[in-house]
């Protein structure tokens, strides 16, 4: 009796000495991992929002700021919305040289982000998720841009506008054809939704090319024609 309560005494040891040598390797990869992802980049949430991306409505469509994604390395991803919408805005690192012509669209699946690649969330309480690379910022000299879902469509393409709108299920942006993915989204799980209807815009103006999102607040499969359209080139067109 004596040995059998000795030997499960030291199988107990033995079990709790694993278990914390696993919690010990799980914490140093995690500690290793944020260690890591500090050296590519450092992200926090802010009040601020860039005055130029607010001057993209002008105002008319009563667009108010929300917060930005702020990094050591790009461009605030900020959050706008009104009474209606949920908007997003960043400014892609381009040199001026870079045209609507230079981005390269598709209708087609990115089924997930570039492996060995750290991302951070960019907007987590909208009905979709999107991630951006960590890091220093690529020099863009084009852009490749892949949007799937239900009845995708450009809705309109020029020298200053690519307008898109998709019931999208993912979309992701690359700046090299065969490079890593620098941005990536896709619909949220938690919507209970398998699609989400989504308005995208690259916009050329006063030397910088912006990528705007645009959803409907209240996430039903529909949206006014031509929402994103109607907030920016029509609010200048009646300037």
């Amino acid at each position: 009796m004596r040995r059998t309560l000795i030997t499960l005494l030291i199988t107990i040891v033995v079990i709790i000495a694993m278990i914390r040598g696993c919690q010990s390797i799980v914490l140093s990869d995690a500690l290793k991992v944020n260690k890591e992802i500090s050296k590519l980049d450092s992200t926090s949430s802010s009040k601020y929002v860039p005055k130029e991306y607010l001057a993209l409505f002008l105002n008319k469509g009563h667009v108010i700021a929300d917060s930005s994604l702020i990094s050591r390395h790009k461009n605030p991803v900020a959050e706008l919305n009104n009474a209606l919408y949920y908007i997003q805005v960043y400014k892609l690192d381009s040199s001026k040289n870079v045209t609507i012509n230079d981005i390269f669209y598709k209708a087609i699946a990115t089924p997930e982000m570039s492996l060995n690649t750290y991302y951070v969330d960019a907007s987590i309480n909208r009905p979709y998720l999107d991630k951006y690379k960590l890091g220093p910022s690529e020099r863009i000299s084009s852009v490749y841009f892949n949007l799937y879902g239900d009845s995708t469509s450009i809705i309109q393409r020029n020298d200053s506008v690519l307008y898109c709108r998709s019931n999208f299920e993912n979309f992701s942006i690359r700046y090299q054809k065969d490079g890593k993915i620098g941005i990536y989204g896709k619909v949220n799980d938690s919507f209970q939704k398998a699609k989400v209807l989504l308005e995208v815009m690259f916009l050329r103006k006063n030397d910088g090319l912006y990528f705007i999102l645009l959803t409907n607040k209240t996430h039903s499969s529909t949206l006014d024609s031509n929402s994103l359209y109607d907030l920016i080139i029509k609010s200048w067109r009646e300037e």
